[in-house]
């Protein structure tokens, strides 16, 4: 088989945008055959992925190759996850209350009694979503095991379900959740409670005015559509986490290939959601963002902190219980979700709540490391790195490396990391 390697790259560039698109649509509920992806077969097929295995120790083959297996596999469940979030998003007209599983799961996040019967309601209701999940999982698996596609968690040089949850045990603890069911533990994560200086409705100006200040997201094309709802300050994260992520994803020299650039789950693009997301966390981001006096803001950021640790367990849940997804006879996720929570959610909930995916893994990895990468342009640039000049130019410096040349992550620096992240916001 022979390969015109460019071209090749810009339909693969071309695919992964698009599939950056649909998982934003599909995620919001609002998801239409308009947003279907349309999958060239000589980049999303096992033949072509082992043919490109032949061309040996060609960077650029490799790096085609790894992104043509990812392809394959989203190209052969891309149904099946379409079918997976239909069902999330159909409202059931005949059992009250009349509404989604999709809406459901964000009535968690509201007033405790609604939160309450919300819960009861996904119990109900959420065979349909659970079946779905369970059948995408299975379809995945399977197509990974057919391509001979690696584990993610081969990649990793620490665990990170295993650091965040033995690194965050004593904080939550301190929490007191006692009296919480396991639905309450999950609405705590919203930081509904930190609600002072953040505007009524979540916006692209806010975002802009936020973080346009310098050269740090000139000349990026951001994707800023589907911007969340204000449901906590977690919200504002989650809206700063997704134009974080999208501004690495695009900021890459036009002129060098794709595949060298972007590597599938691509760790830097969610490294750098990660750490825009964490702004909230930061007490002088409150007071220069959101015009809060330095108590204020110090006050403002440990209530924050409080509910990441929560928000962080919780990754690590849905790290650790997607693989169960694909062993239907498993029965170890209600004591996993008692380790991370403190209350065990039910077994027959597995799929519905929260959302599985199969790059969690991926993405709590990225949340522990870009406590790091917090840490390096802290040491480097002071407290308010994000509004420095200087450290603009270095985060896209390094966001125009190619991946294969990027500085590795120190796996004992993560731990240390979250440690010290805990200890100077909650002492």
């Amino acid at each position: 088989m022979i390969f015109d390697l460019v071209r090749l790259d810009q339909r693969i560039a071309a695919m992964a945008v698009a599939l950056r698109k649909r998982r934003r649509t599909l995620f919001a509920g609002r998801y239409s055959d308009d947003d279907q992806v349309t999958f060239a077969r000589d980049a999303s097929t096992r033949a072509s992925f082992e043919a490109l295995g032949d061309l040996g120790s060609d960077p650029v083959a490799r790096a085609t190759r790894a992104w043509v297996g990812h392809l394959t596999i989203e190209r052969v469940t891309s149904d099946d996850l379409v079918a997976l979030e239909a069902a999330r998003a159909e409202v059931d007209t005949e059992v009250e209350p009349h509404r989604s599983i999709h809406d459901l799961v964000r009535a968690l996040f509201g007033p405790e009694r609604e939160a309450r019967a919300a819960a009861a309601a996904i119990r109900d209701k959420g065979a349909a979503t659970v079946d779905a999940a369970r059948r995408f999982a299975e379809r995945r698996a399977e197509a990974e095991r057919l391509l001979g596609a690696k584990p993610s968690a081969s990649e990793d040089s620490f665990d990170p379900v295993e650091v965040a949850l033995d690194g965050t045990d004593a904080a939550f603890a301190s929490l007191d959740l006692s009296s919480k069911t396991w639905a309450g533990v999950v609405r705590r994560s919203v930081a509904s409670d930190a609600g002072e200086g953040w505007p009524a409705k979540i916006t692209a100006r806010w975002i802009t005015d936020t973080l346009g200040r310098g050269e740090l997201l000139r000349g990026v094309p951001l994707d800023v559509t589907s911007l969340p709802e204000p449901l906590g300050a977690a919200s504002f994260a989650r809206a700063l986490a997704d134009v974080g992520g999208s501004w690495a994803f695009y900021d890459r020299p036009a002129q060098s290939p794709f595949c060298v650039m972007r590597t599938p789950n691509d760790d830097l693009v969610l490294r750098r959601a990660a750490l825009f997301g964490s702004l909230i966390l930061e007490p002088v981001f409150h007071e220069r963002k959101l015009g809060l006096g330095r108590d204020r803001a110090r006050h403002q950021a440990a209530t924050i902190a409080r509910a990441a640790i929560v928000w962080l367990r919780l990754a690590a849940m849905r790290a650790a219980a997607w693989p169960l997804l694909a062993k239907p006879l498993d029965g170890t996720f209600p004591d996993l979700s008692e380790r991370a929570l403190g209350r065990p959610i039910p077994r027959a909930l597995l799929g519905a709540v929260p959302r599985l995916m199969p790059d969690a893994r991926a993405e709590l990895r990225a949340m522990l490391a870009a406590l790091v990468d917090r840490d390096v342009l802290r040491e480097q640039f002071d407290d308010d790195w994000f509004d420095n000049p200087r450290a603009h130019e270095a985060l896209r410096h390094e966001n125009h490396l190619p991946a294969e040349s990027r500085p590795a992550l120190p796996a004992e620096a993560v731990p240390r990391a979250l440690a010290g992240r805990i200890r100077d916001l909650l002492g």
